[in-house]
Protein backbone atom coordinates (compact mmCIF):
# COMPACT_ATOMS: atom_id res chain seq x y z
CA UNK A 1 0.00 0.00 0.00
CA UNK A 2 2.97 2.13 1.03
CA UNK A 3 4.29 1.94 -2.53
CA UNK A 4 1.27 2.58 -4.08
CA UNK A 5 0.61 5.65 -2.18
CA UNK A 6 3.95 6.56 -3.26
CA UNK A 7 3.92 5.50 -7.15
CA UNK A 8 0.64 7.62 -6.71
CA UNK A 9 1.87 10.83 -5.54
CA UNK A 10 4.89 10.51 -7.99
CA UNK A 11 2.58 10.27 -11.05
CA UNK A 12 0.28 13.32 -9.69
CA UNK A 13 3.32 14.97 -8.77
CA UNK A 14 4.70 14.78 -12.27
CA UNK A 15 1.01 15.74 -13.87
CA UNK A 16 1.31 19.01 -11.88
CA UNK A 17 4.96 19.72 -13.35
CA UNK A 18 4.32 18.68 -17.02
CA UNK A 19 1.24 21.13 -16.64
CA UNK A 20 3.22 23.23 -15.33
CA UNK A 21 5.78 23.23 -17.99
CA UNK A 22 2.85 23.14 -20.99
CA UNK A 23 1.81 26.18 -19.42
CA UNK A 24 5.35 27.65 -19.16
CA UNK A 25 5.48 26.40 -22.56
CA UNK A 26 2.27 28.19 -23.82
CA UNK A 27 3.08 31.15 -22.34
CA UNK A 28 6.37 31.43 -23.67
CA UNK A 29 5.24 30.70 -26.89
CA UNK A 30 2.05 33.17 -26.85
CA UNK A 31 4.72 35.87 -25.47
CA UNK A 32 7.13 35.31 -28.42
CA UNK A 33 4.69 34.98 -30.58
CA UNK A 34 2.78 38.64 -29.66
CA UNK A 35 6.30 40.26 -29.95
CA UNK A 36 7.77 38.94 -33.11
CA UNK A 37 3.95 40.21 -34.39
CA UNK A 38 4.74 43.79 -33.11
CA UNK A 39 8.01 43.47 -33.90
CA UNK A 40 7.39 43.00 -37.62
CA UNK A 41 4.30 45.36 -37.20
CA UNK A 42 6.96 48.16 -36.13
CA UNK A 43 9.12 47.34 -38.94
CA UNK A 44 6.70 47.16 -41.54
CA UNK A 45 5.45 50.57 -40.08
CA UNK A 46 9.28 52.26 -40.50
CA UNK A 47 9.57 50.48 -43.68
CA UNK A 48 6.36 51.62 -45.26
CA UNK A 49 7.12 55.10 -43.87
CA UNK A 50 10.94 55.13 -45.43
CA UNK A 51 8.57 53.74 -49.12
CA UNK A 52 5.96 57.01 -49.00
CA UNK A 53 8.91 59.64 -48.11
CA UNK A 54 10.94 58.07 -50.80
CA UNK A 55 7.97 58.31 -53.35
CA UNK A 56 7.35 61.58 -52.09
CA UNK A 57 10.77 63.16 -52.91
CA UNK A 58 11.17 61.17 -55.87
CA UNK A 59 7.95 62.79 -57.10
CA UNK A 60 9.38 66.14 -56.27
CA UNK A 61 12.38 65.72 -58.17
CA UNK A 62 10.61 64.69 -60.79
CA UNK A 63 8.23 67.84 -60.64
CA UNK A 64 11.26 69.93 -60.13
CA UNK A 65 12.80 68.95 -63.29
CA UNK A 66 10.23 69.22 -64.91
CA UNK A 67 9.21 72.28 -64.05
CA UNK A 68 13.20 73.37 -64.67
CA UNK A 69 12.97 72.26 -68.03
CA UNK A 70 9.42 73.60 -68.97
CA UNK A 71 10.11 76.68 -67.23
CA UNK A 72 13.10 78.14 -69.92
CA UNK A 73 11.61 80.48 -72.29
CA UNK A 74 13.60 78.71 -74.97
CA UNK A 75 11.85 75.33 -74.26
CA UNK A 76 8.20 77.40 -74.08
CA UNK A 77 8.42 78.93 -77.88
CA UNK A 78 10.27 76.26 -79.39
CA UNK A 79 7.65 73.77 -78.28
CA UNK A 80 4.98 76.52 -78.87
CA UNK A 81 6.44 76.87 -82.06
CA UNK A 82 6.40 73.13 -82.85
CA UNK A 83 2.53 73.01 -81.51
CA UNK A 84 1.60 75.44 -84.14
CA UNK A 85 3.37 73.98 -86.74
CA UNK A 86 1.72 70.70 -86.12
CA UNK A 87 -1.68 72.57 -86.56
CA UNK A 88 -1.02 73.79 -89.45
CA UNK A 89 0.09 71.00 -90.77
CA UNK A 90 3.17 72.36 -91.83
CA UNK A 91 5.51 70.34 -93.92
CA UNK A 92 7.39 67.82 -92.00
CA UNK A 93 10.79 69.22 -92.80
CA UNK A 94 9.62 72.58 -90.50
CA UNK A 95 8.13 70.58 -88.16
CA UNK A 96 11.64 68.29 -87.45
CA UNK A 97 13.75 71.22 -88.05
CA UNK A 98 11.83 72.81 -84.83
CA UNK A 99 12.05 69.16 -82.58
CA UNK A 100 16.17 69.49 -83.23
CA UNK A 101 16.32 72.80 -82.41
CA UNK A 102 14.20 71.78 -79.01
CA UNK A 103 16.42 68.58 -78.72
CA UNK A 104 19.88 70.33 -79.22
CA UNK A 105 18.79 72.95 -76.27
CA UNK A 106 18.00 70.18 -73.89
CA UNK A 107 19.64 66.36 -74.90
CA UNK A 108 22.90 67.64 -73.40
CA UNK A 109 21.69 68.44 -70.38
CA UNK A 110 19.22 65.51 -70.19
CA UNK A 111 22.07 63.14 -71.26
CA UNK A 112 24.16 64.53 -68.35
CA UNK A 113 20.77 63.84 -65.88
CA UNK A 114 20.70 60.65 -67.15
CA UNK A 115 23.93 59.32 -66.29
CA UNK A 116 24.28 60.96 -62.95
CA UNK A 117 20.58 60.40 -61.22
CA UNK A 118 19.80 57.35 -63.11
CA UNK A 119 16.43 59.56 -65.11
CA UNK A 120 14.95 57.36 -68.00
CA UNK A 121 12.55 59.73 -69.81
CA UNK A 122 11.90 63.33 -70.95
CA UNK A 123 8.90 63.57 -72.80
CA UNK A 124 7.64 66.69 -74.90
CA UNK A 125 3.95 65.56 -75.49
CA UNK A 126 1.16 68.14 -78.00
CA UNK A 127 -2.07 68.56 -76.26
CA UNK A 128 -5.09 68.10 -75.75
CA UNK A 129 -4.64 64.32 -74.88
CA UNK A 130 -1.06 63.27 -75.48
CA UNK A 131 0.79 63.07 -78.58
CA UNK A 132 4.06 62.51 -78.77
CA UNK A 133 6.03 65.88 -80.35
CA UNK A 134 9.68 64.54 -79.02
CA UNK A 135 11.16 61.81 -76.99
CA UNK A 136 14.59 63.28 -75.67
CA UNK A 137 15.51 59.56 -74.81
CA UNK A 138 14.85 58.55 -78.69
CA UNK A 139 14.59 61.60 -81.07
CA UNK A 140 13.95 59.28 -83.66
CA UNK A 141 10.02 58.33 -82.61
CA UNK A 142 7.87 60.51 -82.74
CA UNK A 143 3.85 61.71 -83.32
CA UNK A 144 2.05 58.86 -81.51
CA UNK A 145 -1.24 59.48 -79.51
CA UNK A 146 -0.73 57.99 -76.48
CA UNK A 147 -4.07 59.00 -74.98
CA UNK A 148 -5.15 55.85 -73.89
CA UNK A 149 -1.63 55.35 -71.50
CA UNK A 150 -0.38 58.48 -70.38
CA UNK A 151 -3.08 59.46 -68.33
CA UNK A 152 -0.95 62.00 -65.95
CA UNK A 153 -0.21 63.61 -69.73
CA UNK A 154 -3.65 63.89 -71.04
CA UNK A 155 -5.07 65.71 -67.41
CA UNK A 156 -2.24 67.60 -66.83
CA UNK A 157 -2.72 69.28 -70.92
CA UNK A 158 -6.14 69.05 -70.11
CA UNK A 159 -6.23 71.16 -66.84
CA UNK A 160 -3.08 73.21 -67.19
CA UNK A 161 -2.05 71.49 -63.95
CA UNK A 162 1.04 69.09 -62.64
CA UNK A 163 0.46 65.22 -61.45
CA UNK A 164 2.48 62.68 -60.10
CA UNK A 165 1.13 59.01 -60.62
CA UNK A 166 2.10 55.73 -61.40
CA UNK A 167 1.64 54.60 -64.74
CA UNK A 168 1.80 51.26 -66.88
CA UNK A 169 2.82 51.65 -70.30
CA UNK A 170 3.61 50.37 -73.46
CA UNK A 171 7.12 49.52 -72.97
CA UNK A 172 8.24 51.06 -69.41
CA UNK A 173 5.75 50.81 -65.80
CA UNK A 174 6.80 53.76 -63.73
CA UNK A 175 6.65 56.61 -61.67
CA UNK A 176 5.56 60.10 -63.39
CA UNK A 177 6.38 63.82 -62.84
CA UNK A 178 4.27 65.80 -65.80
CA UNK A 179 4.19 70.03 -65.78
CA UNK A 180 2.05 71.98 -68.20
CA UNK A 181 4.82 73.86 -70.66
CA UNK A 182 3.00 76.76 -71.39
CA UNK A 183 4.30 79.96 -73.35
CA UNK A 184 3.07 83.67 -74.11
CA UNK A 185 2.38 83.18 -78.15
CA UNK A 186 4.91 86.64 -79.18
CA UNK A 187 2.93 86.38 -82.57
CA UNK A 188 -0.39 87.48 -81.06
CA UNK A 189 -0.39 90.87 -79.62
Amino acid sequence: MQKSKTFSAFWIVSLIIAVVDIIFVYMNYTLSKSSFESHLTKEAETLNLNFETLLSQTYNSMQTMATYVAGDERVQQLFLQGKKAVEEDAHADKVQKIRDELYDLVSPNWIEVQKRFSARQLHFHLGPGSTSFLRVHRPTKFGDNMDNVRFTIVDTNSEKSPRVGFETGRVYSGLRGVVPVQAFDQSVQ
